[in-house]
C-alpha cells in the first residue's frame, strides 16, 4: 500500500515538473517577443521638437516637414536668440544650443555660452520683431528678417533691420540646426 502511495506522488512530481516546465516556456517566449517589439520600437522611433506658441496646424514625417512647422520653428529659434534679458540669456541659449546637429555643437555651444555670459555680466537685454519668414527648400535654409533692438541697463543703444539664415537638416523629422548667420 505504502509502494502506491509513493508511485503517485512521484507521478504527482512529475506532473507538476512537466507543467512548470511549460510555464517556464511560455515566459520565455513572451519575454522574447517583448524583446523583439522593443527592438522594433527603437528602431522606428521618432523624435519631433515642437515649438512653443504654433497657431496652425503642422506635420512633420520623416523626412518632410511643412511650412508652418518650419516658420514656427524659425520663429522659435529668432526668439531663443534675439529676445532676452540678462537673467533669462544662459538659459535661453543654452537651450538654443541643444538644437544644433551633433557636429556643429560644440563649437557653436562653446560661442553662444560665452556670448550669454557677457551679455549677462554686462546687463544686455535684446528685443527683436520679426518682418519675415521666407523658406527654401533647395539649401534647406530659413530666412528670417527683422529688426532688432538692443539695451544696456534699460537703455536703447541700436536698433536696426537684420537678415538672419538658419541652415538646417531634417534628421527623420527632428529639426537640427547646422549653421546661423546674421546679414
Amino acid at each position: 500500500m505504502r509502494f502506491n502511495k509513493y508511485v503517485n506522488a512521484t507521478a504527482n512530481v512529475f506532473a507538476q515538473n512537466r507543467f512548470y516546465k511549460f510555464i517556464v516556456l511560455c515566459l520565455i517566449g513572451l519575454l522574447i517577443s517583448q524583446q523583439v517589439i522593443l527592438a522594433d520600437a527603437y528602431k522606428n522611433r521618432t523624435v519631433v521638437l515642437v515649438p512653443p506658441n504654433i497657431k496652425d496646424k503642422v506635420s512633420v514625417s520623416g523626412s518632410y516637414m511643412d511650412t508652418n512647422y518650419l516658420s514656427a520653428i524659425g520663429f522659435y529659434v529668432a526668439g531663443l536668440m534675439y529676445n532676452y534679458v540678462p537673467s533669462t540669456v544662459v538659459a535661453q541659449y543654452s537651450t538654443l544650443s541643444n538644437l544644433f546637429s551633433s557636429e556643429n555643437y560644440d563649437a557653436n555651444s562653446k560661442k553662444l555660452l560665452s556670448l550669454a555670459a557677457q551679455y549677462k555680466e554686462n546687463d544686455v537685454a535684446s528685443n527683436f520683431q520679426i518682418t519675415g519668414v521666407s523658406i527654401l527648400k533647395d539649401p534647406d535654409l530659413l530666412v528670417i528678417k527683422g529688426e532688432v533692438s538692443r539695451f544696456v541697463a534699460s537703455e536703447k543703444i541700436d536698433s536696426k533691420s537684420i537678415t538672419i539664415n538658419i541652415r538646417y537638416i531634417n534628421d527623420n523629422g527632428l529639426f537640427k540646426i547646422q549653421t546661423i548667420e546674421e546679414k
